[in-house]
C-alpha cells in the first residue's frame, strides 16, 4: 500500500537559474564577490567604495536584465494563451488582491 501511494519521484540537485541570469549578470554576481573579499581582507576604504560602486552597477544590471525578460516574454505569448498565463500568475502571486470593478455603465460590480 505504501508504494503504491507514494511513488518514488527523481528531485534534481541543481537549483534552476532565473530567467533573467544572463552571462553577463553571473560574471558581474561573482565580481562582486571576488571585491568583497578584497575589501574584507585588506580593510581599505577604497576597496570598499570600489564594491559599493559594483554593487550598484550590479543592481542596475539586473533590474535592467529582468526588465528585458520579461518584455521579451510577453511579446512571444500568443493573444489567447496571454491572457491566460498572465492571469495565473497573478492567482499565484499571494500578495496581489483585485480590488472592485466597475461595469461599462459605470456602476461598480458586486460580483466577480
Amino acid at each position: 500500500a505504501f508504494a503504491a501511494s507514494c511513488t518514488e519521484q527523481y528531485i534534481s540537485s541543481k537549483a534552476r537559474r532565473p530567467p533573467w541570469e544572463t552571462k553577463e549578470v553571473r560574471e558581474a554576481k561573482n565580481e562582486i564577490k571576488h571585491r568583497l573579499r578584497r575589501a574584507r581582507n585588506t580593510k581599505a576604504d577604497k576597496d570598499w567604495e570600489d564594491l559599493r560602486s559594483h554593487q550598484a552597477d550590479y543592481k542596475k544590471l539586473v533590474k535592467s536584465a529582468r526588465t528585458t525578460t520579461w518584455k521579451t516574454f510577453c511579446s512571444e505569448m500568443d493573444a489567447k494563451s496571454n491572457s491566460k498565463k498572465i492571469s495565473s500568475i497573478i492567482k499565484n502571486n499571494k500578495t496581489t488582491q483585485l480590488g472592485t470593478v466597475r461595469n461599462p455603465n459605470g456602476k461598480l460590480t458586486e460580483s466577480p
